[in-house]
């Protein structure tokens, strides 16, 4: 089995950072491609944009994982 390419690592926060700052990265990560200045940096980034991933999204790598010899 193998994955879904991913060219960066997922970006994560502390649960102890606070919630509000939380939210705010998240919008000015996920709306980065709304502004010349933001499509600009994704584009020398080599990137389309964010997204948000839930924890079942990586079930996919936990079987791959599981599935190794790796454990």
């Amino acid at each position: 089995m193998k994955s879904e390419p991913m060219p960066l690592g997922p970006f994560v926060v502390s649960s102890k950072l606070d919630a509000g700052l939380t939210d705010k990265l998240t919008e000015i990560l996920l709306s980065m491609d709304q502004s010349p200045e933001g499509s600009e940096a994704l584009r020398k980034a080599d990137l389309e944009g964010f997204t948000v991933f839930r924890d079942d999204d990586y079930n996919s790598l936990r079987e791959l994982y599981s599935q190794s010899d790796n454990k």
